[in-house]
């Protein structure tokens, strides 16, 4: 499973940006 987060950064920068959103919102 590990390897299939991994192979798709896009993946985790789209968290990043999800969070940064929220985060911004938020604040």
């Amino acid at each position: 499973m590990a390897e299939q987060v991994f192979s798709h950064p896009e993946l985790w920068r789209q968290l990043l940006a999800l969070i940064l959103a929220s985060a911004v919102v938020m604040g």
